[in-house]
């Protein structure tokens, strides 16, 4: 990588224009795994607005958005326990807070779902395929869990 793609940029997520984020709006590329501003672009309009943003209470948020997504890509790509995030990136815990929650708003699904069309529109196929297979039609074998010796028959008599 080279050493002008690690030059400062200046963030526009909604904790960074109008939170509490100390370190304001314009951040350092510390690692390979930082998004780049074309990235960021295409990422944060998947991103939903924090609960203070519509009204809904709360404080405002103290973290930025990009540098939580740059923590979850550096954990990602180097494989490390939440509580080994380096210094530059907010402390784990809140990664992991801002974690739960997109998982619940389903961020990550919707990443997911653009970058699969946008890889399908640049190979000149449509954003959706025509045919896929469905799971509907391959029942999945059923288990079911019984209590410990449950499974045997029971002929022979208590003993004390």
């Amino acid at each position: 990588m080279s050493a002008d793609s690690f030059t400062a940029h200046a963030c526009a997520c909604l904790p960074c224009r109008y939170g509490n984020v100390p370190s304001g709006p314009v951040h350092e590329r510390a690692f390979e795994t930082d998004m780049t501003d074309t990235e960021w672009e295409d990422g944060c309009a998947v991103i939903p607005s924090p609960p203070w943003m519509e009204g809904r209470g709360g404080r405002p948020e103290e973290y930025c958005h990009r540098q939580i997504l740059n923590a979850l890509r550096y954990l990602v790509d180097n494989g490390v326990k939440w509580r080994s995030l380096p210094e530059p990136f907010p402390p784990p815990r809140k990664v992991f807070d801002f974690f739960r929650r997109w998982v619940r708003q389903d961020v990550f699904t919707t990443i997911h779902a653009a970058l699969v069309k946008e890889v399908r529109r640049r190979a000149g196929r449509s954003g959706q395929p025509t045919a896929a297979m469905s799971l509907v039609n391959f029942p999945s074998p059923r288990f079911t869990i019984q209590p410990f010796g449950a499974s045997r028959e029971h002929t022979s008599r208590a003993r004390c």
